[in-house]
């Protein structure tokens, strides 16, 4: 199986496209995409700003994710620009703890 995925540092005003970018990278063979989404400020509503900067255009299917770090957990289905089908989980998270830095990603 292959995967795709994407690792991205910031907060809400680089949020931008994940879908469209993990299927940019779709080809024939693969089979699923990931997108984690990270950042180091406490933000209010930040599955819900997400949600609506990141996936308004798609059916946005809320994955639980109790007793977690996980901030919010979406699947997201759409259709590449050649017609294969992207099923991609979608992961925010906020706070890294103590010691852990994004200067240099």
């Amino acid at each position: 199986m292959i995967s795709v995925a994407s690792l991205k540092v910031g907060g809400p005003s680089g949020a931008g496209s994940a879908q469209r970018q993990i299927e940019s990278y779709w080809s024939a063979g693969v089979e699923a995409g990931a997108v984690v989404q990270i950042t180091d400020s406490e933000i209010d509503d930040w599955s819900e700003i997400y949600r609506h900067r990141c996936l308004a255009q798609w059916e946005a299917e809320v994955v639980p994710s109790p007793d977690s770090p996980i901030r919010a957990r979406f699947a997201v289905t759409s259709q590449t620009a050649d017609g294969q089908t992207a099923r991609v989980e979608q992961a925010i998270l906020s706070r890294l703890g103590r010691g852990i830095s994004t200067r240099g990603w």
